[in-house]
C-alpha cells in the first residue's frame, strides 16, 4: 500500500480555489434523489484539457443517456470536478466524493494524479475509470476498483516503435519527463525499440536553447534519424521549439498527450514532421461519429472518445447489475468480454487490470488533429 499523505499547503489551496472543501456537506445519491451522479475529475482549468473535446465526450454521453430514459429510471448527473492536475488536490476530492456517496468517478487524467488516487478509490470501494492515464505504474498493485479505457504505455510504445521501424530507423533519441508517466513511458519505450533493432543512442530530460547544439552534435554523430517523446504538456512543446528553432527537421513521435496542443501552438512551423500516436478514429462507431458531429459541428478526438466510453461503461454497469453500488459496478466491469464499444470491442484483461482493444494510429499531426478534429 502506497502512503498517502495531504499537506496543509494543499487544503489551503482547496479552500483558496472552491474545489470540493466548499461543497463537502452535499451528499449524492441518496434514495430520494431524483438522479443518479456519477463524478468527474479533470484538470478542467488547464490549457491543456480546454485543447481537447473532453468536457463534450462527458457532456455527450449525460445527453444520450438522459435522452434514452436515463439510468435506472432516473436521469444521470456529471459532478465534475477540477483537479488542476495537482495530486494533493485530487486525493481530497476523492475522498470528498466518497464523503459525498459517489460510487463511480470518470477521472483522473494524468498518471501523475491517478497514481496518488487509485488507492483511495479502492478504499472507499469507488469505481474509478480514467480516461486518459496510460502509465503502467497504476496497475503494478491488484486493485478491484481501479479501471483504465484508454490504452496502456505499453500499447502506444508499441505503436511507435512499429511504426518507426516501418520507416527503418536505426538509432533514436527519446527525451522523457521526470515524472511517474515520462520515466515509465520511456522506459516500456526503450524496451520496445530495442526488440525491433532500434537503438537508443541518448536518453534525456533537458532540451534547452543552451544544450540544443551540443545535444544535436553528439546525435549526429551517433546517426541519429527520429526522436520519441514521452513527456508531459507543456514540457515537449518547448522542447519541440528548441529542436526546430536549431534548425533540425528530425521527425518527432509521441503519444495522445500531442492532442493537447492549442490551435496556436499547431499553427507555428515548429510542429511540421511531428507525429503522434491516437485512437484510430477508422474504428468509431458511425453512428456515434454522426451524432457528435450534429450536436457539436465537429468530430470527437480522443479525449472525448474516451470521455463518452467511460460514461457509458458506468451506465451499463448499473442497468445491468440494477445498483449504483460500487462493488456491483466493479464486478461487471471486471467481466466484461467483448463489449462493444464506440472506438470498438473491448475486453477486460484481468491480467493488465485494463479493457483491451484500444486501436492506435500514427499520424501527422497536423492535419489529423489541427484540421480534421477541428472541421
Amino acid at each position: 500500500m502506497k502512503k498517502i499523505t495531504l499537506s496543509l499547503t494543499a487544503i489551503f489551496l482547496l479552500i483558496g480555489n472552491g474545489c470540493d472543501v466548499s461543497r463537502k456537506n452535499t451528499v449524492y445519491n441518496s434514495p430520494k434523489s431524483e438522479e443518479i451522479s456519477i463524478g468527474v475529475a479533470y484538470p478542467a482549468s488547464s490549457e491543456a484539457a480546454m485543447g481537447t473535446h473532453f468536457a463534450k465526450g462527458i457532456e455527450f454521453a449525460v445527453n444520450t443517456v438522459n435522452r434514452s430514459g436515463g439510468v435506472l429510471n432516473k436521469q444521470l448527473k456529471a459532478v465534475i470536478r477540477d483537479d488542476k492536475n495537482n495530486a494533493n488536490i485530487a486525493m481530497q476530492m476523492a475522498q470528498t466524493f466518497s464523503n459525498q456517496g459517489i460510487t463511480a468517478v470518470v477521472g483522473h487524467w494524468s498518471t501523475n494524479v491517478s497514481y496518488y488516487t487509485e488507492d483511495i478509490y479502492e478504499n472507499n470501494k469507488i469505481v474509478m475509470i480514467t480516461p486518459r492515464s496510460t502509465g503502467m505504474i497504476l496497475f503494478e498493485e491488484k486493485f478491484d476498483y481501479i479501471f483504465r479505457i484508454i490504452g496502456s504505455n505499453q500499447v502506444f510504445a508499441q505503436a511507435i516503435a512499429s511504426n518507426m521501424a516501418e520507416r527503418a530507423y536505426k538509432h533514436v533519441v527519446i527525451y522523457f519527463s521526470e515524472d511517474e508517466f515520462g520515466i515509465d513511458f520511456a522506459k516500456i519505450l526503450e524496451k520496445e525499440l530495442n526488440a525491433l533493432g532500434i537503438r537508443v543512442i541518448d536518453r534525456v530530460t533537458s532540451i534547452t536553447s543552451l544544450n540544443i547544439d551540443l545535444l544535436l552534435n553528439r546525435w549526429n554523430a551517433f546517426g541519429c534519424d527520429g526522436i520519441a517523446m514521452a513527456a508531459t504538456y507543456p514540457g515537449y512543446v518547448n522542447a519541440i521549439r528548441v529542436i526546430r528553432q536549431s534548425g533540425s527537421l528530425l521527425p518527432i513521435f509521441g503519444g495522445d498527450d500531442f492532442e493537447e496542443l492549442s490551435p496556436e501552438d499547431l499553427s507555428e512551423k515548429y510542429f511540421d514532421d511531428v507525429y503522434v500516436a491516437t485512437l484510430n478514429v477508422d474504428s468509431l462507431d458511425i453512428d456515434f461519429l454522426k451524432k457528435f458531429r450534429a450536436e457539436y459541428g465537429h468530430s470527437p478526438d480522443a479525449a472525448a472518445v474516451s470521455a463518452y466510453e467511460a460514461v457509458m461503461l458506468i451506465r451499463d454497469a448499473m442497468q445491468a447489475t440494477q445498483s449504483i453500488d460500487g462493488t456491483a459496478i466493479a464486478t461487471y466491469l471486471s467481466s466484461l468480454k467483448d463489449y462493444k464499444a464506440v472506438s470498438g470491442v473491448r475486453t477486460y484483461n484481468t491480467e493488465t487490470q485494463e479493457f483491451d482493444g484500444y486501436n492506435i494510429q500514427i499520424v501527422p499531426l497536423k492535419p489529423i488533429i489541427f484540421e480534421g478534429y477541428n472541421e
